[in-house]
C-alpha cells in the first residue's frame, strides 16, 4: 500500500519583527554597506576603516552589523563580536580572542566559502578541525591592545585577510572602560601594516560622551547615522518579502501599508507581519481590511516597545520642548521655542542639542536653502507618540495645578465647579479641561 502524500506545507511568513535579527532583505543601507564593503578590501587610510554606526531603537544597528560580519566573512576576516549591553567589555573581548586563538592552533585553516559562526566568532576562510579536545585559557591574558595585534598578525600568517572587531550596544559602556578601548584601538589601528578593521553600534546617545578628549579615537571614527527609510524603501521591502514568501497582494492596499511604516527597519517588519497574518497569506491576497487591522496592531506595538520607553527616559524638560512640537503638528522654529519656554531659555539650548543627540529631533530638511531655524520630529519619536505623551504629560501637570496654584495676579485659578453625583462633591478642575470631571474628596 502506497503511502498517503501530505499536503507540502504552505510557505513561511519571511517578515521577522524581533530586535537583532536580521530581515528577509536590507533596503536603504546600501550606500553604507558599499563603503564598509571597499574598507574591509583597502588598507589601514580607508575612512571607514573604525566606523561607528548610530541610530535609534529600531533603526537597525545590529542587523548592519550582522550584515557587516557576513561580509567580513566572504572576504576572509576572522570576526571577533562582543556587546557591551553589561559590564566588562573589555574582558569580552579578550576571552573572544583567547578563544579564537585556540581554535586556530587546533584547526586546519583552508579557504573555503561558506561562513561558519561559534561562540560570536565568524570564522569566514578559516575550517577548524575538532577531533582534538580544546584547551582554553580560564581567563583572558594581556590588555587588548598586545592581543589584538598579536592575534591579528596570526590570522594573517593563516591565510585569513585580517581582523573585524565589532561591537554593539557601546553607548553602554562605562566611560573608563570606553577610555581604555579608545586608547588601545587607537595604537593598534593607527599601525599601518595592522589588518585590524573596528566597527561599533549605539544609540546616538554615545554623542554626548565624544566630546571627551579622551574619546578621540571614537570621534574621529566615520560617524554614520542610520538614514531613516522612506516609503519607497517600505514598499520595495514589505512587497519583495511578500512576494518571496508566494503571496499575493493589493498594491494599493499595500502602498497605504508603506506610506504608515515611518523611518525605523522594525516598523516596517511589523506592518508586514500583522497584514500577513491577518490576511491569512499565502492563502488569501492581503487587501486593505487586513492593512487596517495591521495599521493599528503595529502602532500600539511600536509605541509599547519603542516610544514609550524613549519618552520614559526624557527629562522634564526634554519632555516639555517635546510637547511644543507635538502642539505643533512635529515642527517648530527656534525663535519659537525660545517664546513660548522662557522658563528655561538658559538652558534650552543643551536641552534641544541633546534632543537632537537621541534623534528625538532634527533639521526639518537637508537641503542647502532649508530653513536653519526649522525644526522637526526626528525617527526616534513619532508625531503620533509625541502627541499621545504629550497629552498625559499635560494632563498630570494641570491636575497638579488645580489643587492650589495662584494664577498669574495671585488669584486661585477658576475652578469647573460642575456638580457630581458623589456626595454631591463639585469638580475642581480648571475651566474648560477636557476629559472627565474630578472631585476632591
Amino acid at each position: 500500500m502506497a503511502a498517503e502524500a501530505h499536503p507540502a506545507p504552505p510557505p513561511a511568513n519571511l517578515f521577522t519583527p524581533s530586535f537583532g535579527h536580521s530581515p528577509h532583505q536590507m533596503v536603504g543601507r546600501d550606500a553604507l554597506l558599499r563603503s564598509l564593503y571597499e574598507a574591509m578590501q583597502s588598507g589601514s587610510g580607508h575612512k571607514h576603516r573604525s566606523t561607528l554606526v548610530m541610530g535609534p531603537r529600531a533603526s537597525g544597528k545590529t542587523v548592519m552589523l550582522n550584515a557587516v560580519e557576513e561580509m567580513a566573512a566572504e572576504l576572509g576576516y576572522v570576526t571577533i563580536s562582543v556587546d557591551a549591553g553589561t559590564a566588562g567589555v573589555a574582558e569580552r573581548i579578550l576571552r573572544r580572542i583567547d578563544r579564537a586563538a585556540a581554535e586556530l592552533q587546533q584547526g586546519t585553516p583552508r579557504r573555503q566559502p561558506e561562513t561558519r559562526t561559534k561562540a560570536g566568532l565568524h570564522l569566514g576562510p578559516l575550517s577548524l578541525s575538532h577531533e582534538r579536545k580544546r584547551e582554553r585559557s580560564a581567563s583572558p591574558t594581556g590588555d587588548i591592545r598586545e592581543a589584538l595585534d598579536g592575534f591579528q598578525r596570526r590570522v594573517i600568517a593563516e591565510g585569513a585577510a585580517g581582523v573585524l572587531l565589532t561591537v554593539d550596544e557601546m553607548h553602554r559602556v562605562d566611560i573608563g572602560e570606553m577610555i581604555r578601548l579608545a586608547n588601545d584601538l587607537q595604537h593598534v589601528t593607527a599601525r599601518a601594516e595592522a589588518a585590524v578593521m573596528f566597527v561599533g553600534a549605539s544609540l546616538p546617545d554615545i554623542k554626548s560622551l565624544l566630546d571627551d578628549d579622551r574619546l578621540s579615537f571614537f570621534r574621529r571614527c566615520a560617524d554614520e547615522d542610520l538614514a531613516p527609510l522612506d516609503t519607497a524603501d517600505a514598499y520595495a521591502f514589505i512587497t519583495g518579502t511578500m512576494s518571496d514568501a508566494g503571496g499575493d497582494y493589493d498594491p494599493d492596499a499595500v502602498y497605504s501599508l508603506a506610506e504608515t511604516a515611518g523611518p525605523l527597519p522594525y516598523e516596517m517588519q511589523l506592518l508586514g507581519d500583522y497584514a500577513w497574518r491577518f490576511a491569512g497569506a499565502p492563502m488569501r491576497p492581503i487587501g486593505h481590511e487586513a492593512v487596517e487591522a495591521a495599521l493599528r496592531s503595529a502602532s500600539a506595538e511600536m509605541h509599547r516597545k519603542v516610544y514609550a520607553p524613549l519618552w520614559a527616559r526624557l527629562s522634564s524638560d526634554e519632555r516639555q520642548v517635546i510637547t511644543e512640537f507635538a502642539g505643533n503638528e512635529g515642527c517648530v522654529t527656534r525663535q519659537h521655542l525660545g517664546q513660548a519656554l522662557t522658563g528655561m531659555i538658559d538652558r534650552l539650548g543643551d536641552i534641544v542639542r541633546s534632543l537632537e543627540y537621541r534623534a528625538c529631533l532634527a533639521a526639518a530638511d537637508d537641503s542647502p536653502d532649508s530653513d536653519p531655524d526649522l525644526l522637526c520630529l526626528g525617527p526616534a519619536l513619532s508625531l503620533a507618540a509625541a502627541q499621545h505623551e504629550a497629552r498625559i504629560e499635560t494632563a498630570y501637570r494641570q491636575n497638579a495645578a488645580y489643587t492650589g496654584p495662584a494664577g498669574p495676579t495671585g488669584t486661585r485659578l477658576p475652578r469647573c465647579a460642575k456638580l457630581m453625583p458623589r456626595a454631591k462633591k463639585r469638580c475642581v478642575l480648571r475651566r474648560g479641561h477636557s476629559g472627565g470631571c474630578k472631585s476632591r474628596i
